[in-house]
């Protein structure tokens, strides 16, 4: 969690130094402080605010005022863009009496977030979303706290609208419900086990064109692809493939959380390349560890007297998926390169 404080007061220096402290003893947080306040000169920052707020948008995860909200909100305004990408802004008095969410309640964790500096500092969080003062089942809240995306967030606030309405939502998954965290009441929900049965409202899926078109899709990141190839083979070439390949096995590419080959094209320009336009990982692994895999598949005697394995793209996605992994596409060879793609089971 990349976190930056500012703090506009002497007092409130304290208290944001006081908050600091305390989640600088936790993993995974990186804490940076900036005062705005000419009370004390030796930590004063000199770059203007909107400079700051600039470079918060685009690094910060959470961003905590201490001071007034109208602060807050005039320095926020002009880097706001939308819900799936802000991130969660609190704003928190100089005394720490009051800590009110302003910005992705649910979509940056802010009212969640909220909560947990509430109770360092000993505030009063202060929420203002309406299904979080109801009770009611938020499916883009639910979506964030299991690593979903939201393919379309105009239709998950619908969705919401619907169920403080009194609506009950009509949920498919292609997964188990016991991989999700915080399962929504029964109160609000009704899961379904086909995706045809009453039009589903919300759909988890992994694949393409499933339910009804005016569903919510929430699509988990649980697929690993393996790819082999020639050596020199272009991006160009192994990403028109992919296309084909996820189209022909119906596999929605929003899903993709990795690439995988084995360790020999670590360096291979043509997969990394790949890599980095699809914004996943690209993970190898040696002839060795694919070989301890005991499933059966397809296999080549001329990769394996090349590589040491006989089957370098669905040996290295289920590997990269790794325990429990199920195959989701078997070996396919386009244009000479082979992908197969394979589930992770745990993600979030």
């Amino acid at each position: 969690m990349r976190c930056r404080m500012l703090s506009f007061s002497a007092c409130a220096t304290g208290t944001m130094d006081r908050l600091a402290q305390s989640l600088k003893t936790e993993e995974d947080w990186e804490i940076e402080t900036v005062v705005k306040t000419g009370s004390l000169p030796e930590r004063a920052d000199p770059r203007p605010i909107q400079q700051i707020m600039e470079e918060s948008f685009r690094s910060s995860d959470l961003i905590v005022f201490f001071g007034a909200a109208g602060i807050a909100v005039r320095s926020i305004a002009p880097h706001i863009r939308h819900k799936s990408s802000d991130p969660a802004v609190l704003a928190v008095d100089e005394k720490g009496i009051w800590c009110i969410p302003l910005l992705s309640g649910h979509a940056g964790r802010a009212n969640e977030l909220a909560d947990k500096v509430s109770e360092i500092l000993g505030s009063t969080p202060v929420i203002t979303t309406a299904t979080d003062l109801e009770g009611k089942f938020a499916v883009d809240l639910f979506a964030v706290r299991n690593g979903l995306e939201v393919a379309d967030w105009t239709r998950a606030k619908e969705l919401t609208a619907e169920v403080l309405q009194g609506k009950r939502l009509r949920i498919f998954s292609e997964l188990p419900k016991d991989r999700f965290k915080d399962l929504p009441d029964e109160k609000d929900v009704q899961w379904t086990e086909d995706p045809e049965d009453g039009e589903p409202d919300v759909v988890i899926s992994w694949r393409s064109g499933i339910g009804p078109e005016k569903a919510l899709l929430l699509i988990p990141p649980i697929l690993a692809v393996g790819i082999g190839c020639r050596k020199g083979t272009s991006a160009e070439q192994i990403l028109k493939g992919l296309e084909r390949f996820l189209g022909e096995c119906g596999i929605d590419k929003r899903s993709l959380f990795c690439i995988a080959s084995i360790d020999l094209k670590e360096k291979e320009p043509g997969l990394l390349k790949t890599a980095q336009t699809l914004s996943v990982p690209f993970y190898t692994f040696p002839a060795e560890t694919l070989n301890e895999l005991e499933e059966e598949m397809e296999a080549s005697g001329f990769v394996r007297q090349v590589t040491g394995t006989d089957n370098v793209c669905q040996r290295s996605a289920l590997t990269a998926a790794g325990p429990d992994a199920e195959l989701a596409a078997a070996k396919k060879i386009i244009d000479g390169v082979t992908y197969a793609a394979a589930i992770r089971r745990k993600w979030n």
